[in-house]
């Protein structure tokens, strides 16, 4: 009889999996196994450890990601340099923060700072608008027409961008308003 390697056991069971049952798809620990991790990648069908690696990535509503999603996760890892602008503004801060999905980035204006491309995107959607009101006519005090200006936050420069399609995308994402 061939020596079998042990694995880890399955939530809840204080069974050793052999990875012999596994591969094999036999045994009560090889199913608790398969079912376990079928329900953490939202598929209906079992897979078994042998099997992991190999199937296309699944999303978290059980959903295949697909490769051009893949792609554009890899490009939002890039970094790229940027610059945000010192402001005149008495009692601003000096370092800007920028969060996604809960992960902070600090940014010192004045300063090359190299960051995620994530991170620019967030600079970029940053905005503020103000309301400036205007009376057309003097005489007439009781028609008043609000005009928005919206500007962004904080004024930055993309210093270094290595990947050819960052400009087009940042352009992208400032026209969006």
């Amino acid at each position: 009889m061939a020596k079998q390697k042990k694995a880890a056991s399955p939530v809840g069971s204080d069974q050793p999996i052999v990875n012999s049952e596994i591969e094999n798809g036999q045994g009560e620990n090889a199913m608790a196994q398969q079912t376990e991790v079928a329900g953490l990648v939202g598929s209906d069908q079992p897979i078994a450890n042998s099997e992991l690696g190999k199937e296309p990535v699944v999303g978290l509503a059980g959903e295949k990601v697909k490769p051009k999603d893949l792609d554009m996760e890899a490009f939002m890892a890039e970094t790229v340099t940027i610059r945000i602008e010192p402001t005149a503004v008495e009692g601003e801060n000096a370092v800007v923060v920028l969060s996604v999905n809960g992960v902070n980035q600090p940014v010192l204006r004045g300063k090359p700072t190299t960051v995620k491309r994530k991170y620019l995107e967030c600079l970029a959607r940053t905005r503020t608008t103000v309301i400036r009101q205007e009376r057309p006519n003097p005489n007439d005090p009781t028609v008043i027409i609000n005009v928005p200006t919206t500007t962004p936050t904080y004024p930055f420069v993309v210093l270094e961008d290595k990947n050819k399609r960052g400009a087009a995308w940042l352009e992208g994402i400032l026209r969006q308003g």
